[in-house]
């Protein structure tokens, strides 16, 4: 099984100079080759052949872009990999991609290092770096090194993703199953009555930000005090996102541990980002990348995620008599029409995800590549 471990890296200002180039070279290659290839489709109708464009690169190095040899030539091959997956993505129906972009050099940057890396005395081991970058070791990798992804964000703090092949001890059955009912009020509501508090993290920022982007439109573009400030709101939204990760890590972990069953419902995230006035909230929760670490921890650990079809009525159902009844967004309390019965709106929810997905549990109605059993609709 394949599994990264992400850590902080520390490079001198040589090394950061050095992977600065690495991030602009690969980003040439992405960029010139999916440039190339849509001129190359409109006047000649040839389609996209990563290999073809892949043996043009040595001659680059030797007439018009010599500039090139001075970083990992696989990490050049790996970029142009990159967009043949972007390419392949796009051209399969089921998946929905969008046409590949081009990248900016103002958006974060990485590059791939596909072999020769190694850790060796607290420092990353990589070609064209062989004194070695300084590495925030917080906890060993486990396995064979497969591959490695360099990373910097908007602010210019330097990661590196290692990607081991390992084998990962499933934790112990609990006998526990359970439902989840992800909201905003309530981040998630579970069908024993468990709830996670919604910390609305971008709320504790929204004033600092509010002066932080004030400050940026005011200073002149292209002068160096624009740059500063720009580094200063791009800091604030890089802490922002590191309190969002590190409490989802820690839910879903928690639910993983306790649970061998968990049931949640496949929200359709894209449509409800529509709507202006809940678009900032949905966005801050994060409810698709719960989603996914539910997914990819069960998998680890030999537990079951099951996704209940995205138009099952979970909030307008009755749990105990099954009546379906009309309910507003305000509504906070469930009130069934038939029998008089009172609950929590997102408690009598997380109660019908529950039951609906051990049903599909119980008839295995689709397995997906992961193993969990996933229901689309109904």
């Amino acid at each position: 099984m394949l599994k990264a471990y992400k850590y902080r890296l520390f490079p001198t200002q040589e090394q950061s100079d050095l992977l600065a180039k690495h991030f602009g070279h690969c980003r040439f290659i992405y960029n010139h080759f999916l440039g190339k290839s849509i001129t190359e489709f409109k006047e000649n109708n040839r389609p996209w052949n990563r290999f073809e464009y892949q043996s043009e690169i040595p001659k680059m190095k030797k007439t018009n872009q010599p500039w090139l040899k001075e970083v990992n030539s696989l990490s050049l091959q790996a970029s142009l990999k990159n967009l043949d997956t972007s390419f392949k993505n796009f051209f399969n129906q089921k998946l929905k991609a969008k046409f590949p972009s081009f990248k900016s050099r103002r958006s974060k940057q990485s590059f791939s290092v596909p072999q020769n890396v190694r850790i060796e005395k607290g420092k990353l081991i990589i070609p064209k770096f062989l004194e070695g970058i300084r590495i925030c070791f917080h906890r060993r990798t486990s396995g064979k090194i497969r591959s490695a992804t360099l990373s910097r964000t908007a602010d210019g703090i330097h990661y590196v993703s290692i990607l081991c092949e390992t084998e990962i001890q499933a934790l112990p059955k609990t006998g526990k199953t359970v439902g989840i009912d992800l909201g905003l009020t309530t981040l998630a509501t579970l069908s024993d009555g468990l709830t996670f508090e919604n910390h609305r993290t971008i709320n504790e920022f929204e004033k600092k930000l509010a002066q932080a982007q004030r400050h940026l439109s005011r200073k002149t573009k292209g002068s160096n005090r624009r740059e500063k400030q720009r580094l200063k709101v791009a800091r604030l939204y890089h802490k922002v996102s590191n309190i969002r990760n590190d409490y989802t890590h820690k839910m879903t972990s928690y639910l993983v541990e306790n649970y061998d069953v968990i049931c949640l419902e496949d929200l359709n995230t894209q449509g409800m980002l529509r709507n202006h006035k809940l678009a900032k909230h949905i966005s801050n929760v994060a409810w698709g990348r719960i989603k996914e670490q539910l997914k990819y921890k069960s998998d680890w650990y030999g537990k079951t995620t099951i996704l209940v079809g995205r138009y099952f009525a979970s909030s307008k159902l009755d749990y105990e008599c099954g009546h379906k009844n009309e309910i507003s967004l305000s509504d906070r309390k469930f009130t069934c029409q038939s029998c008089g019965r009172m609950i929590d709106r997102d408690l009598n929810a997380a109660k019908n995800i529950h039951r609906e997905g051990l049903k599909l549990y119980s008839t295995g109605t689709v397995e997906n590549k992961r193993g969990a059993i996933v229901s689309h609709s109904l």
